[in-house]
């Protein structure tokens, strides 16, 4: 398998592993501009996402948990038979009972602990990164709050997070993604998303079929 292919295929497990904060789909009867939010439902979101999203949330969620889950999903991906890892990046191989990782070891027999590094690395530089943004993400998230309940509600969550369950419901509210359960299933994805990759490929290349082909590398011939 060439370095591109281990390096998308990298890329994609790093995307699914991340803990990501989606963009909020609005509804008409939702939907507010910043300047329609009331300043008193705005006040009382801003102490809703003080509760469930302190900063220094980021961190917690990324410092060591995510280095554990993101070995497991590569160890998950690593064991999985190398043509159909091959094939799910619309490559045409015969079948093999080769792992991934036994193919890539014949190449580098040192590629475990490079990955290992690689991630360790990634994961301890992405998080100074992701503070940096945290305040802006926080702030989004009170207009998401602000916007999508009112401020009886918003005064109802705040009460309940000043009670002893509520503060700590709040305090993990987050954190729960990066319990092992739930990294178990995110672990389990790997295989069913390549597994069905190759039926995705298709569906991409019969929906784009109409566009002209990109230019081709002089150098890769790819």
């Amino acid at each position: 398998m060439s370095k591109r292919k281990l390096t998308l295929l990298t890329a994609i497990s790093l995307g699914m592993a991340l803990p990501v904060t989606g963009h909020a789909q609005e509804t008409p009867e939702t939907a507010q501009t910043d300047t329609d939010i009331d300043p008193a439902r705005m006040s009382a979101a801003q102490k809703v996402v003080d509760s469930i999203w302190p900063l220094g949330t980021y961190r917690k969620m990324m410092d060591g948990t995510m280095d554990q889950m993101m070995d497991s999903m590569f160890e998950s991906m690593f064991d999985m038979r190398a043509s159909d890892v091959v094939k799910a990046g619309g490559v045409n191989t015969e079948d093999s009972d080769e792992t991934l990782a036994e193919v890539i070891e014949e190449k580098d027999p040192h590629f475990r602990e490079r990955m290992k590094i690689t991630t360790d690395v990634m994961m301890r530089e992405m998080i100074p990164l992701m503070e940096k943004i945290e305040p802006s993400m926080r702030e989004n998230m009170a207009q998401i709050y602000a916007s999508r309940f009112s401020l009886a509600e918003l005064n109802d969550l705040n009460v309940f997070f000043a009670t002893p369950t509520g503060k700590s419901y709040a305090a993990e509210s987050l954190l729960i993604f990066t319990d092992p359960k739930f990294m178990e299933s995110m672990q389990a994805f790997v295989p069913e998303f390549l597994s069905a990759m190759p039926d995705i490929m298709k569906k991409v290349e019969e929906e784009t079929a109409h566009l002209p082909q990109p230019a081709m590398d002089e150098e890769t011939g790819e």
